[in-house]
């Protein structure tokens, strides 16, 4: 399989496992010993709290930092790929790049729904369900060997 459609196939793929988040209620709040709790259910009593909404974009620019620590036989792999003018099949190394890095994306934000402890999966009809702990674990499989492979 060449690679454009090696990469639309995994881009395909993990956009269908993408989990859709529940749009759930969350609460921030303070106990009386000072200690910041968040929760999906209103703090007990009559305990002031802030209702906040959970962040469901991709993971903050720091978490997206290349290790500085790339050793020379790396960064010359790397440099040998970026070398080759044109691939077998036809697409510029630009172009296979840009792929790259969009499945890379891709697999982040699959991952970081899958991180979630509820996790909401599209269904051909367009119903949801909630998958089930097995189910959730292999989404955070399939994703992390995405994130190893393309996110470099």
């Amino acid at each position: 399989m060449n690679k454009i459609k090696l990469l639309q196939t995994l881009v395909l793929v993990l956009a269908m496992s993408v989990a859709f988040s529940a749009q759930a209620k969350m609460y921030k709040w303070v106990d009386e010993d000072g200690v910041t709790h968040y929760t999906q259910t209103p703090p007990p009593g009559d305990i002031e709290s802030k209702t906040i909404k959970p962040r469901t974009g991709p993971a903050p620019k720091a978490a997206d930092k290349k290790d500085n620590s790339i050793g020379k036989n790396q960064k010359d792999k790397d440099d040998k790929k970026k070398a080759e003018a044109e691939s077998d099949d036809g697409i510029s190394d630009a172009e296979y790049e840009a792929q790259v890095k969009q499945a890379c994306e891709s697999a982040r934000k699959s991952y970081q729904s899958y991180q979630r402890p509820r996790v909401n999966i599209q269904n051909e009809d367009g119903s949801y369900r909630v998958a089930g702990e097995e189910e959730r674990q292999a989404g955070l499989k399939r994703a992390q060997d995405a994130i190893n492979k393309y996110c470099k």
